[in-house]
């Protein structure tokens, strides 16, 4: 986190901690004084509210207290005279109370009563009985009557059926007599809206009455306006809008209550947090006013020099000539910081010319190395040619059996230095960056029988079994660089086959489809050798490494291969890697993504399918590995075959059949090297026995001894095939042994047309066997070395070819002049006039003659793409590398003979039209 976004953050934080510290003493200080002041003004109102209840209550019982001490009143519950109705204005005081009923009650019960009424005019009044309105048996009436002693005066709440009541009792006592008690007044009102909004009016405060419980009678017990001398306790409940205080009053049984309660809005609380969120809102702005002027302050006197620093030591900014001396003078920390930045980047500038120049050095360098190594491949590539063609050449002649020996060793130490070489060359291409990839459509499966083909001998002579798990692959093309990736096969392959002393090895190849154009291909070389150690595991791929330093001396190698094989695949983009236990084997393994395709890339016949269905098989091999492999191989091809581990087993097998009278034996496939009994001996018992004699036997050895094969034969083993056994050696191998009513699908004409099948097919890519033309083709040699013609003319004699041969360029172009020729093999290398020069002036002289141009191979110790790229651009139409070999001189003598160059042609045609 960079420190301007420290301090930032910091202030940001310092901020929100003042502002909440602040906002939470505010709201516990404050905010409690608003709510205690609105607890305050929650208790006034009910107070008001209740002095309004009680005043209307005291208003109507003064108003008909008097009733109380008229005579005719009390003579009238004396039963002396008439009902007091119209003599006393009854009528008109119910309406003027506002009541709604006034009854007279002696000891004995209800007297006379008078209710209001209201019909719906609403404003008739008329006189009823008031026990026909008011059901008096009801609890709360008799409660009220059960009271009704001399001297007894009561204000209270009826709850009844009809709904609550405000009943007020005053005694009966007239003036005769010394007024003696005859009787009580009560006087009603019902408790209806308009009751609570005539209060409500008055007060201006909301308010509610209302009964709960049983019905019942309860007393309202606030006879005094002091606080202390209530009968009850007020319970204050609060929401976000009002404050409702309430009062309960009970009946003595305590089944009836009756609730007074007053409603107060919350103005107080609301203002209060409206101050609150303005006091918040002033502290905001004063703390971003305060962080903005530290921020400012900052950033101009620490965090802006400092970022202003940080951008100069990365390389982000150029020096402001003015701002570092501005800095410099300062006298503080960032001053001192200044000058020991200019201190630093004086040295540094002087090591950055120094490196500079070390690194030119060192480009210089790799461009002379890479030089160095190109003309060293072109002059060891020059004498090899020499060497090697002359071994070729003494090959053909009649030699000893000792010189023929001594020829080959002479030959095989030659193609041995031409690999080594050819590793140099690779790791210096891949060096400098000039690799390329030439991707083409191929079969792999074949692309990969042929590495095997190709190192199966050197398995055989280490007798140990090399095994091809790779049939998945088989009808499917790819398209990529398959040079590059039979080189990289080739140097797995051939490591495994070079550190295995015993057990076998194996070559794994798996193909997964990732969408409907590409596929992942994955392949494994797995081995039983010495296996390599888990520390030297990291470093097995880099260059001019291996497991041990040791290694070297005993198995040989340059120690570049693995490192080249992983540069391959990683410029074909995909991985490589490794698993070993040291003793116990390695497993490489390296994964590529490459572009899959529905057609072949070259038009065939649709691949072989063998039917063997009903043939039975008998497998004999010590090795699991083998056994699957061969039973999956069978069963694919319609067959049954049963699989055992020891020769032992076989002949237990063999004459388990012959013993239950089976007319027809299985055919055995043996291994050849196996435990106790080999395949040798094993064939040997089964003829020895009579009942299983006629058993047809196919060996698959890893040794490709001649003797071991005359043996196998004169035991009536025709089919000796040496591991690893190619698919198509072993369908023709069936071909001669299985019944032609078994194998109506391997007909000869089937395998003659099916290239999977042909060995030759399957062989490495250089060597191609091919025939010269019949005729005299006349031919151009271009070559300044004496050994190198020499070569070249012992390698074509016996051949129809009409060879001529020149010394330079120059008489080249001289030769091309005064004669025609119907091929030019062209040296690259040569004095006074090199190959390339002398192709151009070639080709001038055939524009301006306007005549057919005459094909020019470049035959060259250069192994550069670039180089080939460049002798095609020149005007040569193709390439043959050195060291020659005789049947690829041959072969391409014949692609060229009687053929004109045709992107030279393409060339004139312009130039005439530019013309």
């Amino acid at each position: 986190m960079k420190l301007r976004t420290k301090f930032t953050a910091s202030f940001i934080l310092t901020a929100l901690v003042l502002c909440g510290v602040t906002m939470l003493v505010a709201t516990l200080v404050i905010g409690r004084s608003y709510e205690a002041l609105e607890t305050h003004q929650a208790n006034s109102d009910f107070f008001v509210i209740e002095n309004a209840v009680r005043g209307n209550i005291e208003t109507k019982v003064a108003l008909m207290s008097e009733y109380g001490k008229w005579d005719v009143v009390h003579d009238f519950m004396l039963g002396q005279g008439e009902a007091p109705v119209s003599e006393t204005g009854l009528s008109s005081s119910l309406r003027f109370a506002n009541l709604d009923l006034i009854g007279f009650f002696c000891p004995k019960g209800l007297k006379y009563g008078v209710v209001r009424d209201e019909d719906e005019n609403a404003d008739q009044l008329a006189l009823a009985d008031m026990a026909a309105a008011y059901d008096m048996t009801e609890p709360g009436w008799s409660q009220l009557m059960d009271l009704m002693k001399p001297g007894f005066m009561m204000n209270g709440i009826i709850k009844s059926a009809d709904g609550p009541l405000i009943v007020s009792t005053m005694p009966i006592v007239g003036t005769r007599d010394g007024g003696s008690h005859v009787g009580h007044i009560v006087i009603g009102s019902k408790i209806d809206a308009d009751f609570i909004a005539a209060i409500k009016r008055k007060t201006n405060i909301d308010w509610t009455l209302r009964a709960e419980g049983e019905l019942g009678l309860v007393e309202l017990a606030f006879t005094s306006g002091q606080a202390e001398a209530r009968a009850y306790t007020p319970h204050v409940s609060a929401d976000k809008v009002i404050t409702t205080k309430t009062a309960l009053f009970q009946s003595e049984n305590g089944k009836t209550s009756v609730l007074l309660s007053s409603n107060t809005p919350r103005f107080i609380v609301a203002s209060g947090k409206s101050s609150l969120r303005t006091l918040t809102l002033f502290l905001a702005i004063s703390m971003i006013i305060i962080l903005l002027v530290l921020r400012i302050m900052l950033e101009k006197l620490l965090i802006g020099p400092i970022s202003s620093l940080t951008n100069l030591i990365a390389g982000r900014a150029l020096p402001k000539r003015r701002d570092v001396i501005q800095q410099n003078q300062r006298s503080d920390e960032v001053g001192d910081l200044y000058r020991t930045y200019n201190t630093l980047q004086r040295a540094s500038e002087e090591n950055t010319e120094a490196l500079e120049a070390a690194v030119s050095k060192a480009k210089a360098a790799s461009v002379s190395k890479s030089e160095f190594l190109a003309n060293m491949s072109h002059e060891i590539r020059t004498p090899m040619n020499g060497v090697l063609g002359m071994a070729q050449v003494m090959r053909g002649t009649d030699l000893s059996e000792v010189q023929t020996h001594y020829v080959d060793l002479m030959y095989d130490s030659g193609m041995a230095l031409m690999t080594i070489i050819n590793d140099i060359l690779d790791f210096s291409k891949i060096e400098s960056g000039k690799m390329e990839l030439d991707p083409e459509p191929f079969d792999l499966h074949c692309a990969l029988e042929s590495v095997i083909a190709l190192l199966g001998s050197q398995a055989r002579d280490k007798e140990i079994d090399l095994i091809a798990e790779i049939e998945s692959l088989r009808d499917r093309t790819v398209v990529g660089d398959i040079g590059r990736i039979r080189q990289t096969v080739t140097n797995l392959l051939g490591n495994a086959i070079k550190f295995t002393s015993e057990g076998h090895v194996l070559i794994r190849a798996t193909m997964e489809d990732v969408d409907a154009r590409l596929s992942r291909v994955r392949i494994e070389v797995e081995d039983t050798g010495v296996g390599i150690p888990e520390d030297k595991l990291g470093l097995i791929f880099d260059q001019f490494t291996q497991a041990e330093g040791s290694t070297t001396r005993q198995f040989g190698g340059t120690g570049l291969g693995l490192s080249i094989s992983r540069r391959i695949v990683e410029l074909m983009g995909g991985t490589i890697g490794v698993k070993s236990e040291y003793g116990h084997g390695s497993t490489f393994w390296f994964e590529l993504t490459l572009e899959t395709q529905s057609s072949k890339p070259k038009p065939v016949a649709e691949p072989h399918t063998c039917d063997l269905s009903g043939v039975v098989f008998l497998v004999v091999d010590d090795i699991a590995l083998n056994r699957r492999i061969l039973s999956e191989q069978l069963t694919g091809w319609g067959a049954k075959a049963y699989c055992v581990d020891s020769a032992e087993k076989g002949l237990a097998v063999l004459r388990g059949v012959a013993a239950r009278g089976s007319q027809t034996l299985p055919i055995v496939i043996s291994d050849f090297q196996m435990p106790h009994i080999d395949g040798l001996e094993f064939v040997r018992q089964i003829r020895a026995d009579a009942t299983i004699a006629a058993t047809p036997v196919m060996v698959l050895s890893s040794v490709g001894s001649d003797d071991v094969k005359r043996e196998f034969r004169a035991l009536g083993v025709e089919s000796v095939l040496e591991k690893p056994a190619l698919t198509g050696a072993v369908i023709r191998a069936l071909q001669k042994m299985v019944p032609a009513s078994a194998r109506a699908a391997m007909s000869p004409e089937t395998l003659a047309t099916n290239p999977a099948l042909n060995l030759h097919s399957a062989q490495p890519e250089p060597v191609v066997t091919a025939t010269a033309p019949t005729a005299n083709p006349k031919i151009l040699v271009a070559e300044d070395n004496a050994v190198n013609r020499e070569v070249m003319r012992l390698m074509c004699e016996g051949e129809p070819l009409d060879l001529h041969f020149v010394h330079d360029g120059q008489e080249a172009v001289n030769a091309i002049r005064v004669a025609q020729f119907d091929l030019v093999l062209m040296d690259i290398s040569m004095p006074i006039m090199d190959g390339v020069k002398a192709t151009q002036a070639i080709r001038r002289l055939e524009a301006q003659a306007k005549a057919p141009a005459t094909p020019i191979i470049a035959v060259t110790a250069h192994a550069m793409n670039t180089e080939r790229d460049r002798y095609l651009a020149a005007g040569m139409d193709d390439h043959l590398p050195k060291p020659l070999i005789k049947g690829n001189l041959l072969a391409m003598i014949a692609k060229w003979q009687g053929q004109t160059s045709q992107a030279t042609q393409t060339a004139q045609k312009a130039q005439a039209s530019a013309a």
